[in-house]
């Protein structure tokens, strides 16, 4: 819904307030019974909507899944890992039959390929150190003896520790938006909705329903 705009920016905006200990959260147990062992934790804001002639209001579940937060940080965690080692395996150290960067753009295309690929763009710090490498070429006939110089490039990696932190924190929390009424459909009943419907809990970024 047009409330919600960018879902990453607008979820750390909601979450501010929990951060800050300002907004409290429901716990919500199975089926909606919030004695339970909990399954997730949640609170609503509203968020008013004009375009043109037309105001209306939408109300945003701002929803939290232990289980799924504890998926997603174990999968950025592999992710991390994976791509670290894809890219320091890219500049091997010398030896016959291993592939040496020579061209610097090049090199920086692959790597900016491999941080999209594991979702971990912003989050790992990548530097390109230059190491020329002399040898001397001997002379034959009329050929006078020469020295050969050539590049490659070698990798270090650092990951972005306040960066990942950022991204570890937001994790498990999802938005779902309803134009329903609470007298109709509440934080408990909303999220159970979500849950017993075909599309997957943990694969929702944001939804929309009762509208």
């Amino acid at each position: 819904m047009s409330g919600v705009g960018d879902v990453p920016e607008k979820l750390e905006e909601l979450l501010k307030p929990v951060w800050n200990r300002q907004q409290s959260l429901t716990l919500i147990g199975n089926d909606g019974k919030t004695d339970e062992e909990a399954i997730a934790l949640g609170y609503e804001a509203i968020v008013h909507n004009t375009h043109q002639t037309v105001d209306w209001d939408e109300r945003i579940l701002v929803v939290y899944s232990p289980c799924l937060a504890r998926n997603a940080r174990n999968g950025l965690c592999h992710r991390l890992d994976n791509a670290e080692q894809a890219i320091l395996s890219l500049t091997p150290d010398r030896g016959r039959g291993k592939r040496q960067y020579r061209d610097l753009n090049s090199l920086q295309s692959e790597v900016k390929s491999i941080l999209k690929k594991h979702g971990v763009d912003g989050l790992l710090n990548v530097s390109y150190i230059s190491e020329e490498e002399q040898r001397t070429i001997g002379g034959y006939g009329d050929r006078p003896c020469r020295i050969e110089k050539t590049i490659r490039y070698v990798l270090q990696v650092e990951r972005n520790e306040e960066a990942i932190r950022k991204a570890r924190l937001i994790k498990g929390w999802r938005l779902y938006v309803t134009n329903a009424p609470e007298s109709r459909l509440s934080l408990v009943r909303g999220l159970n909705v979500f849950r017993k419907s075909p599309v997957k809990f943990i694969s929702i970024e944001r939804s929309s329903i009762g509208s």
